[in-house]
Formats: C-alpha cells, sequence, structure tokens
C-alpha cells in the first residue's frame, strides 16, 4: 500500500467509490479490494488514516503545534508514532516539514564533533543522574514579554526544573522548585526516587550529582539515610544531555502559548519521555515498561560510520551556521545554551566545499536578500567594500569558510506556521503554580499603587511623545528635571514632559525583532546599522525581504 500516491483527487475519488461504487476505480483499491474504508469523510487503509498529498504540511502542522498535543519535535520519533496511525507521510516529509519550523530549528542543539567510541560502558537500572535547569524570568520576557510574570507565578521570579535521568533508559523524572538550596531539593528528590521505585519496581542504588552546594547538607543525609551511593561528577554528560533536551521542547511550548508554567514542564517531560534514544532503540516510556515487566533493555553497539568526505553537503545546500561562541562570555551566568535559540543564523546556501583529510569546510554567505548588494575588492588593501548608492562602506568579505560540525541543514521559515503561534494569546488557569511574594524589607518599600512609572533618559535617545493625543517621534537633545529638549521628526524643537515620553527599544546588530509592512507583522532579524538606520531581513510568502528601516520609524519594529 505505501508504494501508492495518494494526491487529493486520488483520495477523493476513493472515496466516492467506495460510497457509491460509481465512477473510475482508483488502482489501489484494485490491487487490494476490501482493505480501503470510508470513516467520517475520511480514507482508511486497514486501521491507518490515509493523508493527501496536499494535506501533509496541514496534518504535520496540527499535531506539532496543536495546544494539547503530545508529539515529540524529533524526526525519528515523530515517525516511530505517526507510522502506526496514518498513512502517505514518510520521515523524509516530516524532515522537510520540521526544518522549516522556526522555533524548532534554532534551538537545536550543536552538531556533534567526530568522535571514536571503542567500549561503552554497561550500565544498570537504578542509577539516576540529578541536576538542576535554570529558567530565568528574563527568558520567558523575551517570549511572552510583560505576561511573563503572572505566567511564572507570583514571589522567586526564576525558576528551577529538578531533572532525575536513569542511566540505562534515559527515562526523565522532573519537578519545579523555586530555590537552589538543599533544604528544599532533598524532599523534592526523595518524591522522585520514590516515583521511579513504584514505576520500575527496582530500588535506586546510586544517584550521580555535581559538586553544587544543593547536594549537600539535608540532600546528601536524605540519600544516606534512604541507604543509596552519592557519587560527585565532574562532567554529569548524561543529564546534561537530557536537561538540555528537555529545555528546547519546555521553550518551544512556551513560544507555542500552549498553556501555564506548571502544565508546560509536565507536557515537556512527556514528550521527552516518548522522544526515541538512539542507544537502546526506543523511547524511555518504552524501556520503563519492559524493564518493569522483567525485560532485557540494552544499549546498542556503536557503528563505525562512512568517512566525513562521503557524508559531505554538496554545494548549493541550505543551511544555518552558528553565529554565537559556545565559550562563556564575560558577564554572561549561564553561558551558551540552546534553549534560548540565538546560536543559529538565517538560512544561507553552501558555496563550496573545501576538504582537510576527510574532513569538509563549507564556504556560506553572511545572509539571504532580495537584492544582494555589490561588493568590491580594493586594489592595494585587498580588503571588500559595500557600495550601495554612491557611498562606498566598509564592509567584511560576504562568505566565509565553517567547519561541518559548525552547521545544520535547514529550509526557509513555515509563514503560515508561524501565523498560527504568534497570534496565540496564552490562557492560564485560575489555581496555577503560585507562590506567596517575598515580604519587603524595611529599605524596600513598595511604590504605592497609583504611583507614575519611574522614567530614566538620556541624551540621544529616541522616544516615542504622545503629542496633543497623537504618538510623534522625537530625538532627545538636553535633559531638565521634569521635561526634556526634544526634537521632533519634523525638525520642530520643543519642551516635552518626561510623562508623556515612552523610550523606544535600544536595537542593537543580529536582535530578532517583529517588523510591520503591508500592515502585517514578520519575523525578522538587524542586519547592520548606520547613519540612515537599522538594515532589517525578514521572510514574507517564503521568499526573503530587505529594507533599511529609519531610526525615526521604530514604531515599525518590535521585539517578538
Amino acid at each position: 500500500m505505501n508504494r501508492f500516491t495518494y494526491p487529493l483527487a486520488k483520495v477523493q475519488q476513493a472515496i466516492k467509490f467506495l460510497k457509491t461504487k460509481r465512477g473510475p476505480e482508483p488502482s489501489f483499491l484494485k490491487k487490494f479490494p476490501g482493505q480501503y474504508t470510508v470513516d467520517r469523510g475520511k480514507l482508511i487503509a486497514g486501521d491507518l488514516q490515509v493523508i493527501p498529498t496536499e494535506h501533509r504540511d496541514h496534518f504535520l502542522r496540527n499535531i506539532v503545534y496543536g495546544k494539547k498535543s503530545e508529539y515529540p519535535f524529533g524526526r525519528d520519533s515523530l515517525f516511530s508514532i505517526l507510522k502506526n496511525e496514518v498513512m502517505n507521510v514518510s520521515k523524509r516529509d516530516i524532515e522537510k516539514f520540521l526544518n522549516e519550523q522556526g522555533p524548532l530549528i534554532h534551538r537545536r542543539s550543536r552538531p556533534k564533533k567526530e568522535t571514536r567510541v571503542v567500549i561503552r560502558t554497561p550500565r544498570k537500572v537504578g542509577v539516576l543522574s540529578v541536576d538542576l535547569a535554570h529558567i530565568t524570568h528574563a527568558d520567558v520576557i523575551k517570549i511572552l514579554g510583560n505576561g511573563a510574570y503572572e505566567y511564572m507565578g507570583e514571589g522567586t521570579k526564576d525558576r528551577y526544573f529538578l531533572n532525575a535521568v536513569d542511566r540505562l533508559t534515559a527515562y526523565l523524572l522532573s519537578t519545579i522548585i523555586t530555590r537552589k538550596k538543599a533544604w528544599m531539593v532533598a524532599p523534592a528528590l526523595s518524591k522522585l526516587i520514590d516515583e521511579f521505585e513504584k514505576l520500575t519496581g527496582q530500588k535506586v542504588t546510586k544517584v550521580e550529582v555535581d559538586a553544587g552546594g544543593e547536594f549537600k547538607g539535608q540532600t546528601k543525609e536524605m540519600l544516606h539515610n534512604r541507604g543509596i551511593r552519592v557519587q560527585v561528577m565532574r562532567n554529569n554528560a548524561l543529564v546534561e544531555g537530557v536537561n538540555a533536551k528537555m529545555q528546547r521542547i519546555f521553550w518551544n511550548l512556551v513560544e507555542q502559548r500552549r498553556g501555564g508554567f506548571f502544565a508546560t514542564g509536565k507536557q515537556a517531560t512527556k514528550i521527552s519521555n516518548r522522544t526515541i534514544n538512539r542507544r537502546t532503540g526506543l523511547t524511555p516510556d518504552e524501556a520503563i515498561k519492559k524493564i518493569k515487566a522483567k525485560e532485557v533493555v540494552s544499549h546498542k553497539r556503536p557503528k563505525a560510520g562512512p568517512t566525513e568526505r562521503k557524508k559531505a553537503l554538496p554545494i548549493g545546500t541550505k543551511v544555518r551556521y552558528l553565529k554565537k561562541d559556545f565559550a562563556r562570555a564575560k558577564g554572561d551566568t549561564l553561558g551558551y545554551k540552546a534553549y534560548r535559540g540565538e546560536h543559529y543564523g538565517a538560512v544561507v546556501k553552501i558555496l563550496n566545499v573545501r576538504y582537510y583529510g576527510v574532513h569538509p569546510k563549507y564556504e556560506v554567505l553572511k545572509a539571504i536578500m532580495t537584492n544582494p548588494p555589490q561588493y568590491e575588492k580594493h586594489a592595494s588593501t585587498g580588503r571588500f567594500k559595500l557600495r550601495k548608492g554612491k557611498k562606498i562602506h566598509k564592509a567584511k568579505r560576504p562568505a566565509y569558510w565553517v567547519w561541518g560540525d559548525e552547521l545544520i541543514k535547514s529550509r526557509p521559515e513555515d509563514t503560515k506556521s508561524h501565523n498560527l503561534y504568534i497570534r496565540r494569546n496564552v490562557q492560564l488557569p485560575k489555581n496555577d503554580y503560585v507562590e506567596r511574594r517575598p515580604r519587603f524589607e524595611a529599605h524596600q518599600l513598595p511604590r504605592p499603587k497609583n504611583a507614575k512609572p519611574l522614567r530614566r533618559f538620556k541624551r540621544g535617545q529616541w522616544v516615542l511623545y504622545n503629542r496633543n493625543n497623537k504618538k510623534v517621534v522625537g530625538k532627545i537633545k538636553g535633559l531638565k528635571r521634569d521635561s526634556v529638549n526634544l526634537e521632533l521628526k519634523s525638525g520642530r524643537i520643543e519642551d516635552a514632559p518626561k510623562d508623556k515620553l515612552d523610550a523606544l527599544p535600544p536595537y542593537k546588530t543580529g536582535d530578532k525583532i517583529l517588523v510591520r509592512e503591508d500592515d502585517k507583522w514578520f519575523r525578522g532579524e538587524i542586519l547592520d546599522e548606520d547613519e540612515e538606520g537599522f538594515d532589517v531581513r525578514w521572510r514574507q510568502d517564503n521568499k526573503p525581504w530587505h529594507k533599511v528601516v529609519p531610526y525615526f520609524d521604530q514604531q515599525f519594529m518590535q521585539m517578538p
């Protein structure tokens, strides 16, 4: 049956023939008589629903972005479930669709470097790797804006996922805590251990942790009283990997506005446990069921794959390359995190391939534009310059070289999916995860409810001025106690009260923004900044667009 094609016209023809026994009979009905039926206007082959070729993307969009959907986001994991539910949706179709989804592709982890594994240590059930995943209030603000405080609950802004992962099956148990303290970790971890022992019927014999203070004191004492051995790991790679996967799923769900914080965390854990594990060849849910049934779960032996030269991507392949260094920058407390979705750039093409031994290195463009700029090489210095009108601006070389483990295959973002979730409102339940507000210290008295917000401005700042109930854009030339000296877009200079000013967001190169064009908002990125304004690129109707937005027209841009 899978060898036949199922275009929409053929599917409708088959439904009509099965209902009325009239009209032409499609070839797959002749080949397999009695195997096809009609149920509620849909064609069924055996126990599988036949998805018409033209409706594949619509079907995948519903199961990936549905508010209550618990389907995983990986190609292999999603196919392992769909192959038992529908027909005419192949693994290649799923990969093509997933490569067009912005929330998923931006949060993919970095491709692994080539390593040689000779022997893998055998693992036993009952050994848990434990770690905390930090969910910051600032990261939620980037997606939900001012609704982040209500979304995460009252009290302490940041939250932590306490994750425990079984080393054999990669099964994840997770709960939410509000403090990175041993007195809070100990009872929460004890409940996770009880839950794991009830699921598997096996005792937990060892717990692997890092050297953090939250796993000392009361936590260490609790594990000792339960007869569980504690091992401090310098590099707890298993739980870090599952943490990264779970957080990528969680932030995808947050961006899709599926529900409240606590419910979204539970849904992310369920999807993680339905994601296939490469070492066991099973999902963690399936592996746990085998363990409980006293069946054997083992890891696959590593295979010696082909050389990197044979796996090189051909010229013209569309990819995204890493634009952020993985080293921790100064002042950055979290360092590189895949769940932030800031490490991959725009979709570009591979221009050339070089080999260093068997390892490929690729030449890629910096960005795709509707009207590519013209570059020229200076005769004496050899530097590239960008010709723009009559002026010549200095610019970097338009293309450069990256290694194969610094890029992933991708496609332009699916605008239909983007419009599906970007306008979705989060509906919070009444009794979501809530904590009492902390008491204020003597020097931290709360401001009155009706007090006006504090406003701080500086010279040279662009602001939005509410002038006679009409908002106009201006630039601050001078500061006074309660007002500023403002130069309006028209060139007029006047004093404006501070309580009638709103600061425009300080954009910079690389920021992801929403840009308005034809009275619609599109997801874009700031490529450059010069004396004229911001150079913005976005995709509209699956085509690249590009224009310069002047500083005084920033009302046509906003943070996503």
